[in-house]
């Protein structure tokens, strides 16, 4: 294990930063062993009348046809096999969404830093590296009032 301080990192903090190394073996999870990642789908397309109708009787006959095959099924078998119910009807609502609401897009967050963000951070360095070597009230204001500028322009931006 190597521990080490560093004064010289900027954290928005008063406090010097401790780096430790520390050389672990970890044992990396497939994303096939945690099984299939859920489908997320627009909900908010179900407001349109239309796509709700449509939505509605594409269920509507789903589950018409879903209830035909189980009484066909009854007369056959008289146990009713819950586990392979539930997967039928699982299935004809996800086969209708997929169908009429459609999968949600995974969005990417905008990139919000620029040159602005990278102007105030700066000033921010020049204000604490002043504080640092001259510790005056003054400095401490200016330092203080840096902070909290940058703070309010990367909330502005995000």
């Amino acid at each position: 294990m190597d521990v080490r301080s560093y004064r010289e990192a900027e954290g928005d903090i008063d406090h010097q930063l401790a780096i430790t190394k520390v050389r672990e073996k970890l044992c990396i999870a497939n994303r096939e062993s945690k099984g299939p990642r859920q489908l997320k789908f627009e909900g908010k397309r179900l407001d349109n009348r239309n796509v709700k109708a449509d939505y509605q009787l594409e269920i509507s006959n789903r589950f018409e046809i879903l209830a035909d095959s189980s009484s066909n099924k009854d007369k056959i078998n008289s146990e009713i096999d819950i586990n392979k119910m539930w997967e039928a009807i699982r299935d004809t609502v996800k086969g209708a969404e997929k169908k009429r609401v459609r999968e949600k897009k995974h969005q990417k967050n905008k990139p919000w830093f620029d040159e602005e963000c990278l102007k105030l951070h700066g000033e921010r360095k020049q204000a604490r590296q002043r504080w640092l070597s001259n510790k005056s009230k003054t400095n401490a204001n200016h330092y203080s009032n840096a902070k909290r500028n940058v703070t309010r322009g990367f909330r502005n931006k995000k």
